[in-house]
């Protein structure tokens, strides 16, 4: 009402300055237009008018409803901060005062600082980095040529940083009871003062880089499990409504977490930003990369057959345990493209253990990293973007329509147009072997036909997907590249016949998926 009678104004004005000008016919007869409609609508607003005058009173009160509502919805919409950013004057005796400030700076709580980070220099620093590789090089009290020449690499690197430990060694706990101690993982990263120049990425951009992080070179890489406090522990447990047994607590906070699967966890990247999660009560487990959380190939290098979880993550898999992914917000389109493909993996696999998956998302310019955003705009953002995490069916959608988008541009810039079914059975295989048989299967998924057929015949956009896997085998036959000139109409029925074979295995689907698939090209 109120928005209609401002723009009735608004129109009398116009048609008052019309009505002035009167500088050509037009114009006049505009005027008499906008009079006329005018005057429709004051009568039509009239009863609203009265209605308004004789219940003004009523409405008030409405409106005092309404606003009272809306502050309870907003009240219950805010979130509880776990934990606000405070530190003593000075850092824990293992900590130099800058190290200590560059890690107040990822809003870390000081028990987590004091108990996984400390100062490193000097051979401390060799024997956190190159211990392994500096045994397989030789052995003794003396220090070998080829020995010199790596540890000369690390000279400056030596002079001094921060270490985090990777804390509790996660395989440590399959086996484990309550009571006994886990082990803990001799993995970590280290920040040096004077970080060595990275010869592999200055190479490739053609430009000096530097390596911001060091692990312990030719050592297996683990997941980061830090150590928390029993005050911070207590806080988390009685977050999620529970309560250990002694025996579980003396085991410590990470086989608790293992043994209560209502407990979810927070998936990130890097020690900083796992610290700065924990600090404010939400589990996390901190991957070394965001491809950490599963395995393409063995221990030997070869490709395996599907993608294996990463055995220290599905220690926690626990059937019905929720798992949120927090990578960095980037704004990079190719470390999107390849972040979310590699978030996706690890999503799939959680999901096929009957672990929930959802992703939290927010604005790049608040903060890359979550410890960035909860620096800058306080625990509230980051605790919001938990509560807002979105669905993993989007994430997996716009990776695979991505996938799909760059194997149909390779094709047609190789063997140009091509007809679907023919394109979806070339991309099928193409994508196959880039990844794996499931992989296929996903990507045509989101080909143009799927998402047609999707909008209304959900089912038959799934019998689309397998039906190109079974005919994938003729189509190699063939000749892929083969220019018949009945092939792309042999494959057309070739699928189609495929469809109606799924369709009846089914017993729910209509025996007409050939003409409805041609309706939808």
């Amino acid at each position: 009402f109120f928005n209609n009678w401002y723009n009735t104004e608004k129109l009398k004005t116009l048609s008052n300055a019309l009505a002035q000008w009167k500088i050509a016919k037009s114009t006049t007869k505009a005027e008499d237009y906008l009079n006329q409609a005018l005057a429709k609508f004051n009568q039509t607003i009239q009863p609203a008018r009265e209605t308004f005058n004789s219940n003004h009173d009523s409405l008030n009160h409405s409106l005092d409803i309404l606003e009272s509502n809306l502050t309870q919805t907003t009240q219950a919409q805010r979130v509880n901060v776990f934990w606000e950013p405070e530190y003593p004057d000075e850092p824990p005796s293992n900590l130099l005062s800058h190290h200590w400030n560059q890690l107040k700076d990822s809003a870390i709580h000081p028990d987590l600082i004091a108990l996984n980070a400390e100062s490193l220099s000097g051979n401390a620093v060799y024997e956190r980095l190159l211990d392994e590789k500096l045994s397989r090089m030789g052995s003794g009290q003396y220090v070998t040529a080829p020995m010199a020449r790596e540890m000369k690499k690390y000279e400056q690197v030596a002079e001094g940083g921060w270490w985090g430990h990777a804390g509790i060694d996660a395989l440590s706990l399959v086996d484990l009871k309550a009571g006994e101690k886990p082990k803990m993982a001799d993995w970590g990263c280290f920040k040096p003062d004077h970080p060595r120049i990275d010869q592999a990425k200055s190479e490739k951009k053609g430009k000096t880089e530097y390596r911001k992080y060091e692990n312990p070179a030719l050592a297996p890489r683990v997941p980061f499990l830090p150590q928390v406090s029993e005050s911070l522990a207590q806080k988390i447990y009685e977050k999620h409504g529970i309560n250990p047994t002694e025996q579980e607590r003396q085991s410590g906070f990470w086989f608790v977490v293992k043994q209560y699967p209502q407990i979810p966890i927070t998936i990130t990247e890097g020690f900083k930003k796992t610290l700065s999660s924990l600090s404010q009560g939400v589990v996390t487990i901190g991957l070394s990369g965001v491809n950490h959380i599963y395995r393409a190939n063995d221990s030997q290098g070869n490709k395996l057959p599907t993608r294996e979880l990463n055995p220290e993550v599905a220690v926690f898999a626990k059937e019905g345990r929720e798992f949120l992914f927090a990578y960095d917000s980037d704004t990079k389109p190719t470390t999107i493209v390849n972040v979310r493909r590699d978030r996706v993996r690890g999503i799939e696999l959680l999901e096929s253990l009957s672990c929930p998956c959802s992703v939290l998302t927010w604005n790049s310019s608040d903060g890359k990293g979550l410890d960035d955003l909860i620096a800058a705009k306080g625990p509230e953002a980051y605790l919001q973007a938990h509560q807002n995490a979105v669905s993993s069916e989007q994430d997996k959608r716009i990776h695979y329509r991505t996938e799909y988008n760059k194997i149909v541009t390779q094709i047609k810039r190789e063997m140009g147009s091509v007809a679907s079914p023919r394109l979806d059975l070339e991309v099928y295989l193409r994508a196959t072997a880039k990844g794996e048989k499931a992989d296929g299967i996903r990507v045509v998924g989101e080909s143009d036909t799927a998402r047609s057929l999707r909008k209304n015949l959900p089912k038959e956009a799934e019998l689309y997907a397998k039906a190109i896997e079974m005919s994938a085998g003729l189509y190699e036959r063939l000749g892929r590249k083969a220019a018949q000139k009945n092939l792309d109409e042999l494959l057309r029925q070739t699928v189609s016949r495929q469809m109606v074979a799924l369709g009846l295995e089914k017993e729910d689907l209509a025996l007409k998926p050939s003409s409805r698939l041609s309706r939808s090209r």
